[in-house]
């Protein structure tokens, strides 16, 4: 089996990749939305001809380390995968880990356990493309072997989803929803081969605030510095190391460092991605200080949290 990442979503205020939609047939065909859950990546690998299933996090299979009690998860939803048969590839399960103790501001229950929202195919003539099933077959199959799927929030053109109010209470519980996530009922990509998929997260659950507390400004910084370090502060929040951590598992002070330059890096790429810019087109010196300088608002965010 071969480890593929699940395709990250795009923010719904980014205009520029809406407007790529737009401009395609995706416009005219059937649009839905599903509750975003609050939890951690998770993914179930499964080949009914040989037997195999393994289960793996954002970054890759989980081998002996600990990520979570995802085991708990495991013992439900193994029994009802295995039996699923396809006998011209293998399965992938996408979903979220929530539950438990993995994300601060949700209440799912009070043990760990797998939501469903993707199903992909692996086909032995296409052992390095992922075939997604549509959002019908995706609920066909899950209902019938009796995984949980991420709740549907409304059906509709892609206009009407796009304006659905991402504030709204939780189909699990009296509590505010991180948001919704969109996509066609029948899978669509763009052009340059990216899935369409846009998630709609709500403030409270923004990566992204105003800092009150701006890095220090040891000299006169160049333009590409100004730019980085002024705008990447923005994107260091608490909201934004818990989803992090996510990926991880549970962590501990050792990981203090390491925690940081993620967060720094995770922070610098959203801000890539939302002003259209490229981190490593800077020369490695600014690169290098843009990096020290955003040090200390990281140090202070990982504290407050670790």
């Amino acid at each position: 089996m071969k480890f593929f990442k699940y395709p990250s979503l795009e923010n719904h205020y980014r205009n520029k990749y809406i407007q790529k939609i737009r401009f395609t047939d995706a416009v005219d065909k059937e649009w839905v939305a599903t509750e975003k859950l609050h939890g951690a990546n998770y993914s179930i690998y499964w080949d009914s001809r040989s037997g195999e299933i393994r289960s793996a996090k954002r970054t890759g299979f989980i081998g002996e380390e600990k990520f979570f009690n995802h085991e708990q998860a495991d013992r439900v939803v193994y029994p009802k995968i295995k039996e699923c048969q396809y006998e011209n590839g293998y399965l992938i399960f996408y979903g979220e880990l929530c539950g438990g103790n993995i994300q601060k501001g949700v209440d799912y229950s009070e043990e760990q356990r797998f939501v469903c929202f993707d199903i992909a195919v692996v086909r032995d003539d296409e052992p390095d493309k992922l075939t997604f099933f549509s959002y019908d077959e995706l609920t066909t199959l899950c209902d019938a072997l009796g995984i949980e799927r991420a709740p549907e929030i409304a059906r509709g053109s892609f206009k009407d989803i796009l304006q659905l109010d991402n504030i709204f209470n939780s189909k699990y519980g009296v509590f505010i929803a991180e948001g919704f996530v969109m996509k066609p009922v029948v899978t669509h990509w763009l052009p340059n081969g990216s899935r369409m998929a846009i998630k709609s997260k709500n403030s409270k659950f923004s990566e992204k605030a105003k800092s009150d507390k701006k890095p220090k400004k040891p000299r006169e910084l160049s333009e590409n510095e100004t730019y980085y370090i002024d705008g990447v502060v923005d994107y260091l929040t608490e909201n934004r190391l818990n989803n992090v951590i996510s990926k991880k598992g549970e962590v501990d002070k050792s990981m203090f460092f390491l925690l940081m330059g993620e967060l720094i890096q995770d922070a610098i790429e959203d801000f890539d991605k939302d002003n259209e810019s490229n981190f490593k087109d800077l020369d490695k010196p600014e690169r290098k200080f843009i990096t020290k300088s955003l040090q200390e608002t990281a140090r202070d965010i990982v504290k407050r949290v670790i």
